[in-house]
């Protein structure tokens, strides 16, 4: 392994997705965690992944140096204008989409009760993520996101801490998910609330990945780092 592959396998998943967008598609579609297990090296990850390290390095490191390298305008964003961004754009929706989702696999669920593919447990699924979900956004919005306005940097460490530490969870409840709804896969002949719930499963999956990303591997990351908008 070449000393520049060896620097590029050190660099964590967070940092490499927070400077480069292009690199999450490649991440998601290796199935690395980029969000919740951002505080891990490339190496270490693809390796744990049972992916060729050296390949995957490679493949990761064209795509960051080359026309992907541009950081997210998230990334850019000061500290206040981020905050506000993340309850706009991913609290708030997030609040709303829940429980429609979780009602409409539970109209699916019943009304094909019978069908081979239908995704038992998914509005289970759901409802589960969504307490775990709803409890951090209200500790975020309650606590963490005053103290970092206010400055008290104590504070915002010791909450994000306890996030860091319940969003272990996360990466397997998504894993869950998708495993029941086969991938978001639809069988032939689904019904129009069939493909609601799998398209609106699906961009909600996506777009929880990339409000943790933003939170953990950015503002988190500038708050324990003390920089400093």
């Amino acid at each position: 392994m070449s000393t520049e592959t060896k620097a590029a396998a050190g660099r964590t998943l967070g940092e490499i997705a927070a400077a480069s967008p292009a690199a999450i598609e490649t991440f998601d579609r290796l199935g690395l965690d980029y969000c919740c297990d951002g505080d891990r090296t490339l190496g270490d990850a693809a390796e744990r992944a049972g992916l060729n390290v050296e390949l995957v390095t490679d493949r990761v490191d064209r795509i960051s140096n080359g026309s992907g390298a541009t950081p997210s305008i998230e990334s850019s964003l000061e500290t206040p204008a981020l905050i506000e961004h993340i309850v706009c754009e991913y609290h708030d929706p997030h609040r709303e989409d829940l429980p429609l989702l979780i009602e409409l696999a539970r109209k699916v669920e019943t009304v094909h009760q019978f069908d081979a593919d239908t995704p038992h447990g998914l509005s289970e699924a759901l409802q589960q993520l969504q307490s775990r979900l709803i409890a951090d956004m209200a500790e975020e919005e309650g606590n963490l996101f005053p103290a970092i306005r206010d400055g008290d940097r104590t504070a915002a460490r010791d909450i994000i801490g306890r996030l860091q530490a319940r969003r272990r969870h996360y990466p397997e409840s998504i894993h869950t998910i998708e495993t029941i709804a086969n991938g978001f896969d639809l069988p032939p002949g689904a019904c129009q609330s069939w493909q609601r719930l799998y398209f609106g499963t699906a961009r909600f999956v996506d777009e929880l990945r990339y409000h943790v990303h933003l939170e953990h591997n950015v503002l988190f990351r500038r708050v324990i780092t003390d920089q400093q908008d």
